[in-house]
């Protein structure tokens, strides 16, 4: 009965070795009306839901470790360039996520916007739409304010 059992395990065991690298995941991000950003591994129901195209293991990790052989003859200059290139890298990811910021808001303040004046054509008011109005004044107030802030931040790079 116990060489049965080991036998299972090794079965398993062998298995798992083949069946592991063959796996994988989609990885899908969603943006809601409200502007809130999720990753999933499942495509939801929302329309802005869009397959996200990430490099494959094998790639990220040529990327992330040097072979042996670039570590043994790599000299002092070439670890000044090597670290001269990662804060390059770095801030041109920064600037790239900072201007898909400014884009994100400039849609959320045009969208408040438009809300605004829709409410602000209208000639009588009920007092749930007056609420509403003070709401998308603050909105567009508020992401007007983040672009200015956020395009501060690009102009100290």
């Amino acid at each position: 009965m116990r060489a049965f059992k080991i036998r299972k395990f090794t079965f398993f065991a062998i298995l798992l070795i083949f069946v592991c690298p063959l796996v994988r995941a989609d990885i899908y991000r969603c943006s809601s009306p409200s502007g809130a950003i999720t990753l999933s591994n499942v495509k939801t129901g929302e329309k802005n839901c869009e397959k996200m195209n990430l490099p494959p293991l094998e790639a990220r990790k040529k990327i992330n470790s040097p072979e042996q052989g670039d570590l043994e003859s790599a000299g002092k200059s070439r670890e000044k360039s090597s670290a001269k290139s990662s804060y390059d890298t770095a801030n041109a990811e920064r600037k790239r996520i900072i201007n898909e910021e400014i884009e994100l808001e400039k849609t959320r303040a045009n969208a408040a916007g438009t809300k605004l004046k829709e409410l602000t054509s209208l000639p009588n008011k009920t007092p749930q739409q007056l609420k509403d109005l003070e709401v998308y004044k603050k909105e567009e107030t508020s992401h007007r304010s983040n672009i200015d802030l956020l395009k501060n931040e690009l102009g100290r790079q």
